[in-house]
Order: C-alpha cells, then sequence, then structure tokens
C-alpha cells in the first residue's frame, strides 16, 4: 500500500471551505464521502491511503484520511480547467479552519516530501509517522 498528501488550499474559490463542512457533514452521516480530487500520481492503486492536507497559508495540516478508490482521469477541477483526478473516498474528517488531525508543527521536519501537486505520493517513513502522530490532534 501506498500513501498519498491530497490538498486544499483555503484560498481556492473553485472549492470553498463550504464544500468542505458539506464533506464533513456526509462523513459524519454516513461513515465516508466520496468526492473526486486533483491527483497527480500515475502510482496509486485502489485502496492506497490519501491524506488531506490544508496548504497555503498558516495554520496549515492533515485535517482528513481516506484512500484511492479510483480510477484516475483527466476531468474538470475546482477551477474549471482539466486535469487529473481521482475519486477519493475520505473516512475521517475534520474541519480544517478550527482543528486538524495532525499539525503542521508536528509535521513539520518529519515531512520531506515536497508537495507541490495534490496526490503527491509520500515515503514510507513519511506514512509511518503521519499514522503514529493521529493520537495528537493539534491546532497548528
Amino acid at each position: 500500500m501506498a500513501d498519498f498528501i491530497i490538498s486544499w488550499v483555503e484560498e481556492n474559490q473553485g472549492f470553498p471551505h463550504s464544500k468542505i463542512i458539506g464533506l464533513l457533514n456526509l462523513c459524519t452521516n454516513n461513515g465516508y464521502a466520496d468526492e473526486p480530487w486533483r491527483f497527480q500520481s500515475t502510482k496509486a492503486r485502489f485502496g492506497d491511503r490519501v491524506w488531506l492536507m490544508k496548504q497555503g497559508k498558516d495554520p496549515r495540516g492533515v485535517f482528513g484520511i481516506g484512500e484511492f478508490i479510483g480510477p484516475r482521469a483527466m476531468g474538470e477541477a475546482s477551477n474549471g480547467k482539466a486535469c487529473p483526478m481521482a475519486l477519493v473516498r475520505l473516512t475521517s474528517l475534520v474541519d480544517p479552519l478550527s482543528q486538524f488531525l495532525i499539525g503542521w508543527s508536528l509535521m513539520r521536519g518529519n515531512m520531506t516530501t515536497a508537495v507541490r501537486a495534490s496526490g503527491t505520493m509520500i515515503t514510507d517513513k513519511e506514512a509511518v509517522f503521519l499514522a503514529d502522530s493521529l493520537g495528537a490532534t493539534s491546532k497548528g
């Protein structure tokens, strides 16, 4: 199994915070929320884990976990442009404007992969670090 970072940026007007809240409500009510997401890597396989990270301005951190349920294909992103997309199933989600599952202060120094695009594969060491860190809820 591989692990990937998918990302959300608060300033992205095409994917507003209200949509994150909608996914959070689905996750709370149904136990999961399915959503097509930008996904750069071609290495993802069904069942691979995804970590949803708030990027951009602080505070930053992981606020969702799920899995790749594929398939990866060209689709329309929130900005209206065509890009590689994949269906992900989020199974754990919190509101990134009020809390994180893993805050950046804990992640800093332990994550070496540069996440320049949503759907970036991370190292096994980073995946173990994130999984081991899930008990720590942080605001930043």
